[in-house]
């Protein structure tokens, strides 16, 4: 069923619309496909505000728990996505559990329903879920809005009833993923679109399906050069009645994607990918991470690079999990083979990254013994106080997924999928 709403102050103007990719090696899939259908056997394609599940988990002796895992095969030509339910944290991907759906696939949970976003269509489809076992999916339309594509990428959710959908970089459309309705499209806003040195600014790609903290919606925007290096950052501040934008927050630090929110309410944002060209040539700042009061203000000593902790190696990809500790990628410079004496493709991709963890009280940092090198960008998962990191490969043809003891700072391998695991939730 898709509900077609009518929208309300809809002043739709004409704007930039910038979507973040991760590399030109990764294509959106551009098949739409209404009815996703099962996978073939043998198809070879956190604390209450540090979940990722945007869902509070229940109460021992109520209903059980309900996970979502979903993770994208990257082919030349196309994606594909599958997602599989699991009542358990000790359940592994298979493809003969999973559902399947053609296209650059993200998802979320609200209202006990997943949500899922597929190809480029215009359009999310809610499916109710009993136990392990699928509904069926109702599906709202964006194509009112003028949106050719919808995707979670381009969604915050402050709560179950509340979610701004970043249409033409900067306009939100205001809609309630539960109830699948959509509101009004609020363009007002003082960030520019462009600035002087050919600087033009994009949205970022959110990368995290938990509910927003704290009494606003904070959204980073960053500026980028033609040839799609990164320039300064903005954070925006929308107020979750009016949605008006309620402040603009400029930081030094490039390219911010990746956030997380800490036990008080203060969220930390750093860079997905930066690639440490024009910091290893001297034209550029390292990689920095910069943390958000709940009052919308930058906090004290912040933003920080961490380049004392690491021995001078570039930080990306930062993550609070809890306790004071943060977790990270960390380009290990001195295995590089590339003389920055000389003119280097600001674009270029640097190896090795490996998995760091910081120690916020003491100062400390070091390499996570057992993870081998990874992609440059990884993702967390957080239930209950058990907390998972998901590392692909270089590929990003297959994910190896780690649990993480915290206070130990120690990792054991969980399970290892085939493709790229973008996310795992919790739906119930």
């Amino acid at each position: 069923m898709e509900n077609n709403l009518e929208l309300k102050a809809i002043t739709v103007r004409p704007g930039i619309w910038r979507e973040l990719v991760l590399s030109s090696a990764l294509l959106l899939g551009a098949c739409d496909e209404d009815t996703p259908k099962p996978a073939a056997a043998g198809d070879k394609r956190s604390d209450a505000k540090l979940q990722d599940a945007g869902e509070a988990a229940p109460d021992a002796g109520s209903e059980k728990s309900v996970y979502a895992l979903l993770w994208l095969v990257l082919g030349d030509e196309d994606t594909t996505g599958y997602v599989q339910l699991t009542d358990s944290l000790d359940a592994e991907p298979a493809l003969d559990k999973a559902r399947e759906f053609s296209g650059w696939t993200t998802m979320a949970a609200a209202g006990g329903n997943v949500l899922v976003a597929s190809g480029d269509a215009p359009k999310l489809t809610s499916f109710p879920v009993d136990n392990t076992t699928w509904g069926e999916g109702q599906t709202l339309s964006f194509a009112n809005t003028g949106a050719t594509g919808v995707g979670f990428g381009q969604i915050w959710l402050l709560n179950k009833n509340v979610g701004y959908f970043m249409l033409d970089t900067t306009s939100r459309v205001v809609f309630d993923p539960s109830e699948l309705k959509i509101g009004e499209i609020v363009e007002e806003t003082k960030l520019e679109l462009t600035r002087k040195g050919g600087l033009t600014l994009g949205g970022s790609w959110h990368r995290e399906s938990s509910f927003a903290a704290g009494d606003h919606i904070n959204i980073p925007f960053s500026y980028y050069t033609e040839e799609g290096v990164p320039g300064p950052s903005v954070i925006a501040s929308y107020d979750p009645e009016t949605h008006a934008e309620a402040k603009l927050t400029e930081v030094e630090c490039e390219g911010l994607e990746v956030s997380s929110v800490d036990e008080e309410g203060n969220s930390y944002y750093s860079a997905w990918w930066i690639g440490g060209v024009g910091y290893l040539s001297g034209r550029d700042p390292a990689p920095c991470v910069v943390r958000v009061k709940p009052d919308g203000s930058i906090d004290d000593g912040w933003p920080k690079n961490f380049l004392d902790q690491t021995g001078d190696r570039p930080v990306t990809a930062w993550h609070y999990i809890g306790k004071n500790k943060a977790i990270a990628t960390v380009l290990h410079k001195e295995e590089l083979d590339v003389d920055f004496s000389k003119e280097v493709d600001p674009n270029l991709e640097l190896r090795p990254y490996y998995i760091w963890i910081f120690d916020l009280k003491t100062g400390e940092a070091h390499k996570l013994e057992g993870i081998e090198e990874s992609a440059w960008g990884f993702q967390r998962a957080q239930f209950n106080g058990r907390t998972y990191l998901l590392i692909p490969n270089q590929s990003w043809q297959a994910t190896t997924v780690y649990e993480l003891d915290v206070e130990a700072e120690t990792v054991k391998p969980a399970f290892k999928v085939e493709g790229w695991l973008v996310d795992w939730i919790q739906v119930k």
